[in-house]
């Protein structure tokens, strides 16, 4: 299978989508593979989070801290983003609740077996990627927040070595 895009999506894209999306970009090029565009997005519009600039940056902090150099940019649903999701040889969603809103919206232009969570694409089963955002407090929750990260590159790693196979079988 030749892999040319990989759609990467949560609810809001602020973390687990964007954070996946940069460590499995920086994991594919370590693998020597550039030319697998990774493209993330969030289901819910954009003004559902009102304070993105301040949750945006502090996802850049961490990554930085963790010696990402990435700018993470939050895209919400469109018409763009349907395309270019429409585009994608596969899909990694946070939850099963993702998948089926992504599968209904995409309708015709994606197939069942191109739709995979975080966890069943690595092999690991059906359990979806819990969210660090605090929706009652309007903020990130630091515990939860603290820990995706290492989780996040963990899934990136094993989905990049995925991709390397898959990629080598043609």
């Amino acid at each position: 299978m030749s892999i040319r895009q990989i759609g990467v999506v949560c609810y809001g894209n602020i973390a687990r989508s964007q954070v996946l999306g940069i460590y499995l970009k920086k994991f594919l090029n370590d693998e020597g593979i550039n030319n697998v565009r990774v493209y993330s997005v969030g289901t819910a519009p954009y003004e559902a989070f009102p304070d993105t600039p301040v949750l945006i940056r502090e996802v850049g902090e961490k990554l930085k801290e963790r010696g990402v150099n990435s700018t993470p940019r939050r895209n919400s649903w469109t018409e763009e983003s349907r395309k270019e999701l429409g585009l994608s040889d596969i899909i990694l969603v946070a939850d099963e609740k993702r998948k089926k809103e992504v599968m209904g919206r995409l309708g015709y232009k994606i197939t069942r077996d191109c739709v995979y969570t975080f966890y069943q694409f690595i092999g690991e089963g059906e359990k979806g990627f819990e969210d660090s955002y605090d929706y009652e407090k309007r903020r990130q929750d630091p515990v939860k927040f603290g820990k995706i990260f290492d989780e996040l590159e963990r899934i990136a790693k094993k989905a990049a070595e995925r991709i390397k196979l898959m990629q080598n079988l043609n």
